[in-house]
This record gives C-alpha cells, structure tokens and sequence, in this order.
C-alpha cells in the first residue's frame, strides 16, 4: 500500500481526482492511525479530524506509527494541529496553517474546526473555519476590498462568534459597516472567498506523492516507545487488526478440526468473559502481573531472545504491544481465578466429570470427610 489519507470536509472528492495510489478515509478518530499502520502504508496524511463528540486522535499512536517507519504527514486542519505538536518527533507539517501554528500565531482549535454534513452527500461545511476567514481577508485587503483596520476589525468580530454558527453571513450581520459597505463586501465574497484548508490539504497530497516517488525511508525517532499502561489498555487496541473476512476465513478453516475447534472457542470465550468480568468489578492486572505472565509465555515457547520473540510475533501477525495486549487477558484471567476462588472448586469438578476425568481424581473413600 501507498499511502492512507484522512479527510473530510478540507478535501472533496472531486479535488482528489489527480492523485492515485491514496486510499481515502473520512476523518479520524482516537485509533485510526494505529489501524491504518497495522497495514503498513509507506505513508500516513492527517488533513481532518474528529474531536467534538468523539476522542480526538492520540500523539501516542502518531509516535508509535513513526517508530514502525511509516512517514507521518499532517497540515490543513486536525493534521496541522497534530504536526505543529509532533514535528520533534518526526511527524510532518505541510501547508501555512501548519506554519502558523508551529509559529504561535495560531493556538486555538477552533482556527480550523467547523461543522458539516454527513459522509454520504460529502461532508459539506456548514460552518467557517477561522483560518479561511483570515486568509479571506488578507486577499480582501491586498484586493483594496477593505482597509488594514477594517479587515483586523472583522476579523476580530468573526472570532467572538461560536465556531458552530461562525459563517459570513453570520458575519456580515455582527459588522457595524454601512449598508453600502456590506453589501459591496458581501458580493465580493461570492468570488473572492479563500479556502485555504484545501489549499493546505493539496499541498500535502502532492507532498505525499513526492515522497513516494522519492523512494526515501523515513528516518526513525531516536526514542524508546514506552508500552505505558495507559498505552496497552486502551480500548480500541482490544480490536482485532485482521478484517472480518480474514476472521471469517481463519474460523472456517478451524472449524475442519472439530475437537480443536471447541477448545478453542470455549478458551476464547473465558478470555473474552474475564475482560467483561475484571472490567465490571474495576479489576486491572499489574504491570508485574502481565511481565511474569509474558515470562512465562516466552518460556513455555522458548522465545529466549528479543529477535526469536519478534520473529515469533511477526509470524503470528502482531506486534509486541499487542502480545503485551494478550497477557494483560492472561494476567486478568490470574486474578480472577483466585477472587473467585472458592466458587471455582465446584466447577473444575463438574468440568472433570464432564471430561471423563472424575475417576482418575477423584480421592479414595478413606480420604473423604
């Protein structure tokens, strides 16, 4: 795969057409980026994301999608953000809004948010962002449209306005101009409008593309990334990263093994029942909890040196963070056991009996109480 680029509202369909080999992907949320790397794109682009109603992209997982060797690309909206925050880490700014922030001119997020329109009619933006208000009115200002102080004065009025209701027509209202001087400004405005989003936004495309033709690899961060708790129990990572059609595939060929097949699926059952379990009575296995239950793991496979385990991991499709992920199941699964320890007793008996086991456990009638 190329590239992976999330966009919404900065970037219409119909202004994607020039570039190929990008898959597109609608604005991103807390877990995308991780997803996205899980497939190994030589390119990662940030334009739009979410962050009202929604957890806004994580800088840890644009760290750990750096520290695979995907290069990161952000600018024109929630990516110029997260460049401007990541870019001594690696990550890469594209456009002016990026420069902007980088620079401090720009702080706040409501400089690019706005609101708009679902997916299926193509994200429309029923708001305007704060960044295309100005670079409206710089070219306002450079066109003699408006004065220096007159174009800093709308400016100031547009930012007092909610970015949900901020639009020009909103705008012009909020003006104390003249009635000749709004509606020449307004019908201005029906050509003169600046969108410098998407300016931004192609620019990283092309940026993206450049990149790729180079052939460069990205020079990885200088840095250990710290599988923090915080890190391994977020819960988006518990997603599987195979699609459901490889899920489908993999379970149809296990189900050729019948016998097999049931073990599996009864331990896959206890494992998924203990994280229901741990997380409704607030049950959180330790970081030294989950390190002895990875020991134990790398024994019983002797995995004695880093390059046997990651070569184990890559085998199986995953990394070690998620193999962390699976011992924080085992570990719970441990703690579990013995707070219901006493429960329990019966229960391996039952399942003794009904494994045919019960005779060869069972104690003598002497050793009976």
């Amino acid at each position: 795969m190329r590239a992976v680029v999330f966009c919404g509202p900065s970037l219409p369909a119909q202004a994607r057409e020039n570039f190929e080999g990008i898959e597109y992907l609608p604005p991103v949320k807390q877990g995308d980026v991780y997803k996205a790397a899980q497939r190994n794109p030589a390119a990662i682009g940030i334009i739009d994301g979410y962050f009202d109603g929604m957890p806004a992209v994580w800088h840890k997982e644009i760290l750990w999608a750096i520290c695979q060797g995907i290069a990161v690309f952000g600018g024109a909206s929630m990516g110029a953000l997260r460049a401007a925050e990541m870019e001594a880490f690696g990550m890469r700014g594209v456009g002016r809004i990026f420069e902007e922030y980088r620079s401090g001119r720009l702080e706040d997020d409501d400089e690019v948010a706005l609101v708009h329109g679902p997916a299926e009619i193509g994200y429309p933006a029923l708001s305007e962002p704060m960044v295309n208000v100005r670079a409206t009115l710089d070219r306002a200002r450079g066109e003699k449209i408006l004065s220096a102080e007159e174009a800093d004065m709308v400016a100031a009025r547009a930012k007092d306005i909610f970015y949900k209701d901020r639009n020009w027509e909103v705008i012009l209202s909020e003006l104390s101009f003249d009635g000749a001087k709004k509606d020449s400004l307004s019908k201005w405005l029906s050509t003169g409008k600046t969108d410098l989003k998407q300016e931004d936004a192609l620019e990283l495309l092309s940026e993206i593309e450049r990149f790729i033709s180079s052939g460069d690899t990205p020079e990885r961060p200088d840095l250990n990334f710290e599988n923090t708790e915080t890190w391994v129990n977020a819960s988006w990572l518990n997603e599987p990263t195979e699609s459901s059609a490889e899920i489908r595939a993999i379970l149809e060929n296990l189900a050729k093994d019948e016998k097999l097949a049931q073990s599996i699926q009864d331990k896959a059952l206890l494992a998924l029942l203990a994280e229901i379990e741990a997380d409704r009575i607030g049950l959180k296995p330790s970081s030294t909890s989950i390190l002895e239950e990875e020991n134990a793991f790398r024994e019983r496979n002797e995995l004695f040196s880093g390059q046997l385990l990651d070569e184990w991991a890559e085998q199986n499709g995953i990394d070690r963070r998620q193999l962390r992920r699976m011992m924080a199941g085992r570990a719970s699964i441990r703690q579990l056991i013995s707070e219901y320890e006493q429960e329990l007793g019966a229960r391996i008996v039952d399942q003794l009996r009904l494994d045919g086991s019960y005779e060869r456990f069972k104690p003598d009638g002497d050793e009976r109480e």
